[in-house]
């Protein structure tokens, strides 16, 4: 599969290594990682400048996690680390 940020919610399922996969403020209302593969895999977020906006590690197998933020901004961000799964951005 490809990263898919033509519609909502984000698809991202390959990690951008520099610059940012989205540009500009951003208004995120929640982060869901799906089908982490393995406990310990990593899923980190950052924002333009490289500041952490979110992580997690998988406690299991076949983990998923969803995280309300309550609409928070973000200047840009990038899925800096993904173990494994798919990371869903909803935006407002």
């Amino acid at each position: 599969m490809a990263n898919n940020l033509s519609q909502k919610p984000w698809r991202i399922d390959t990690v951008a290594t520099t610059g940012t996969q989205i540009a500009g403020r951003i208004k995120v209302r929640n982060i869901q990682w799906a089908s982490a593969a393995t406990a310990g895999h990593v899923c980190t977020i950052v924002d333009a400048d490289g500041n952490h906006i979110w992580s997690h590690t998988a406690s299991a197998n076949n983990y998923s996690v969803l995280d309300n933020i309550n609409s928070w901004w973000f200047n840009g961000f990038r899925v800096q680390v993904l173990g494994s799964g798919v990371v869903f951005i909803d935006y407002e």
